[in-house]
């Protein structure tokens, strides 16, 4: 069941009177699989004060659980129950809102992702926890599909030459020196998570990303008859101490080939 945010206080002015609001057409779906609820974004007001929810196309039961073309209302918890003939359908309900239910898993959920300060990081984590490293000053986030801590903060750096260029290792910040001689040493562990290609006018040419002067291709960007490219769903992991360098493959000479590697730190 999803949860909403931001709550919203019981709807009351300061004299204890209710000043509800009247939602006409919040939109919901049900289910396609058992249990067929839907959680209202606030408890709807049971005909006390306001009419009670309406839905077009059924009609409001109070027997539970409820028969084929009618809703059952949970005043409690804000639960709309249905029968299984609705599965899958979607719906827009006019009520008028009393304010949130806040439950255990609400505030679970505020904890598991709120920021915690530690020299090492939290077990369990869900994701989106966030995780500020006394040791290293970085706040760092877990990421659950990728099973990794990564820094928020990223950095961006630049390979690449002034001159024509074809065949050869790209220089770091577009230096005097090859990145074969003189590429980035990283201080920490790291993963690349975008690149992106760019020349100076119409060509085309192959950026490979390696490390550690050896020749194999970690990572490799084509630029085909395009003023560039870029790829921004990379995963690769870096180790502390490893040496990133570029080399720029091509036919003919191309003008200032440069690439920007953009990276994260990794715990």
């Amino acid at each position: 069941m999803s949860l909403n945010f931001p709550l919203i206080d019981i709807r009351k002015n300061p004299d204890g009177t209710w000043n509800q609001r009247h939602e006409t057409a919040e939109a919901i779906v049900v289910p396609n699989s058992s249990p067929y609820v839907v959680r209202l974004i606030e408890i709807p007001d049971d005909g006390t004060i306001n009419d009670r929810p309406k839905i077009s196309g059924l009609l409001e039961t109070l027997n539970y659980p409820p028969s084929d073309s009618t809703f059952y209302v949970n005043y409690r918890t804000g639960d709309i129950v249905f029968n299984s003939n609705q599965a899958g359908n979607s719906y827009v309900v006019d009520y008028w809102q009393c304010g949130s239910l806040v439950e255990a898993s609400e505030i679970n959920y505020l904890y598991d992702r709120s920021l915690q300060i530690s020299d090492s990081p939290p077990l369990n984590p869900l994701n989106g926890k966030q995780w500020f490293d006394i040791n290293s000053n970085l706040t760092y986030v877990y990421n659950q599909n990728l099973d990794k801590w990564i820094s928020l903060t990223t950095n961006i750096f630049c390979f690449g030459n002034e001159s024509k260029t074809r065949n050869q290792y790209l220089n770091y910040y577009v230096g005097r020196s090859p990145s074969i001689r003189s590429g980035l040493r990283l201080s920490k562990n790291a993963i690349i998570i975008s690149l992106s290609a760019q020349f100076a006018s119409l060509n085309t040419g192959t950026f490979h990303v390696r490390k550690n002067n050896l020749p194999t291709n970690l990572l490799t960007i084509d630029v085909l008859n395009d003023y560039g490219n870029h790829l921004n769903n990379v995963n690769l992991d870096l180790n502390e101490g490893d040496t990133i360098q570029c080399y720029f493959e091509s036919l003919n000479d191309v003008v200032s080939p440069i690439i920007l590697i953009e990276i994260a730190w990794r715990y």
